[in-house]
């Protein structure tokens, strides 16, 4: 698993959840986040959400392949690797 894996699954989880946002460095994550899955396929939405929600759906290894692939993208796009 890479480095930044973590750290890009904590910001999926932040969006996802939609948290109470209370300091300037999260609530832009979260905005640079949302946007950036909004971009995404809708299947590509749906499993970030039912993969990151607080219901923690049971994702295949298929799915979690291509978790690692949007991770890759998303870490690639918001320079963190």
């Amino acid at each position: 698993m890479s480095y930044y894996m973590r750290l890009v699954e904590h910001f999926f989880a932040l969006a996802v959840r939609s948290p109470f946002i209370r300091n300037e460095a999260s609530a832009r994550w979260y905005k640079d986040t949302t946007h950036w899955i909004e971009k995404q396929s809708l299947q590509d939405k749906i499993l970030l959400h039912r993969t990151y929600s607080r219901d923690k759906i049971a994702v295949t290894p298929a799915d979690f392949d291509r978790i690692k692939t949007l991770a890759a993208q998303f870490a690639k796009d918001m320079q963190l690797a």
